[in-house]
């Protein structure tokens, strides 16, 4: 009996470490998620590992019985097989937790793309089968979610922003106006949050501010007034009720 409950024992620290390995290849190859692919490898991601924590549920319950018989047989060693179980389990747990943890709170590039990180981490963390397309939990605007761990400010030398994203490390972003190329804005109406999008020479990805960030009003202020988007074009936007998204310069030139 003791080499099958330690063949389980085996078998699960197995499917952990490869679950784990999983994780970091996902989180190397995809810091953030920027794309609709990142978000198509993040969803196979989800889907593995769900069912990987269905076999690791099965493994517990065969361990569990196996050990209960080998209790009421009177097996030697069960203080010993007990404790190594312990051990085994709770490392396995403390190792791959924190890797759970960095693709649960991923950041995000926008608005959108955190919505639906959300809905997967949802059906991820809470749901037993990976059915993604099943009901969707209500989800508060995400701009405003992204906006709590998010400031904004600004000088003669340019933009600041910082940032300290759940399960993420907090980072800082220093953008001189020289270094903006591009400023998009997105307006959603009364009911959510409106966010402009800085396209700059430091990154293909533009660098999302929701306005309702610290001191992301004050900034946007300070863009009308160098002209980096026509203020004329923010005020209508902003009083319309409809979801609009305009760039400035329209047309970008290499």
């Amino acid at each position: 009996m003791i080499p099958t409950l330690a063949l389980s024992l085996g078998l699960y620290v197995s499917i952990v470490a490869w679950g784990a390995w999983r994780l970091r290849r996902f989180l190397r190859a995809h810091p953030v998620i920027a794309t609709p692919a990142d978000l198509v490898a993040y969803r196979a991601l989800a889907a593995s590992n769900m069912i990987g924590a269905l076999v690791l549920m099965a493994l517990v319950a065969v361990i569990v019985a196996w050990f209960a018989l080998y209790v009421l047989s009177d097996g030697p060693g069960f203080a010993f097989f007990l404790t190594v179980a312990g051990v085994v389990l709770s490392v396995t747990s403390a190792l791959f937790k924190p890797l759970e943890n960095r693709a649960r709170y991923i950041d995000c590039m926008n608005a959108e793309l955190y919505a639906e990180q959300q809905h997967i981490a949802d059906v991820w963390f809470r749901r037993v089968w990976p059915n993604f397309d099943g009901p969707r939990k209500p989800l508060p605007d995400a701009a405003a979610r992204m906006a709590h761990w998010l400031t904004v400010e600004h000088d003669a030398s340019g933009i600041h922003l910082r940032a300290w994203p759940p399960g993420n490390a907090p980072w800082t972003q220093a953008i001189a106006w020289t270094e903006i190329r591009r400023v998009c804005l997105r307006t959603v109406g009364p009911l959510g949050s409106d966010e402009f999008h800085l396209h700059t020479s430091l990154r293909a990805a533009p660098f999302v501010v929701p306005t309702e960030a610290g001191g992301a009003e004050e900034t946007w202020g300070v863009i009308l007034e160098r002209r980096l988007f026509p203020a004329e074009r923010a005020i209508e936007m902003m009083s319309s009720p409809e979801e609009k998204t305009q760039c400035w310069p329209e047309e970008v030139t290499a």
